[in-house]
């Protein structure tokens, strides 16, 4: 009996280090930090408190609908004589720490759906027209978060030795032959269709020395 019960606490200690194991493996991933540029206040407590520092830095938001219990709603604003469309958004200081709150804020400027957003203290807001942010930004003590897009995968070495591999491979790959035209890399001199790779060496040095 007692082997029996040393084999079944065994067995509960093996499933509880390999559920600890599992668990660890499939943690979330790290949160993305509210970005060093974005203010920590002031903290609001609802998304009416928004709209009501809107007014107070001269811009009037006209509430459309409620959200979140409070912690969000969409409104329209006037900006320059423009209707201008804004969701806001409030997140509670003791139930969200800043670096939730950036993580938040990260999630709604990358792709499939990059947003522009004004940030500061617990509070986000969405301007559905990105050319007023500064305007929103300024009225709220904030700062204009643009979208993030990833950067390209740009390659550390050279691929191609010149401008001639460059063209040939373009070719390649588009079934289009490259115009190699150098007035491409030379463009015409003003009031001329001549190219400074056109003329005389001495002529050219001239030539470059008048633009420079």
């Amino acid at each position: 009996m007692q082997k029996a019960v040393s084999v079944l606490i065994s067995c509960l200690l093996a499933m509880v280090l390999t559920a600890c194991d599992a668990f660890t493996r499939n943690s979330p991933e790290p949160l993305t930090p509210m970005p060093d540029n974005v203010p920590t206040g002031p903290v609001f407590t609802t998304a009416d408190d928004v709209v009501t520092a809107l007014e107070r830095g001269g811009i009037e938001c006209v509430a459309l609908r409620q959200r979140a219990n409070g912690s969000g709603l969409d409104c329209m604003a006037e900006v320059d004589g423009e209707k201008v469309g804004n969701e806001v958004h409030v997140l509670d200081p003791e139930a969200f720490s800043r670096d939730e709150i950036g993580d938040s804020i990260a999630s709604r400027r990358t792709p499939p759906r990059p947003r522009t957003l004004v940030a500061a203290g617990n509070r986000y807001v969405r301007v559905l027209d990105p050319l007023y942010a500064p305007e929103i930004a300024e009225a709220l003590d904030a700062v204009v978060l643009p979208p993030l897009f990833p950067r390209p995968d740009i390659p550390g070495e050279l691929r191609y030795a010149d401008l001639d591999a460059l063209a040939d491979a373009s070719s390649a790959n588009t079934g289009k032959a490259v115009d190699r035209d150098r007035r491409v890399l030379n463009p015409p001199i003003p009031g001329t269709d001549r190219s400074p790779a056109a003329l005389h060496p001495s002529t050219r040095a001239v030539v470059h020395r008048g633009f420079d």
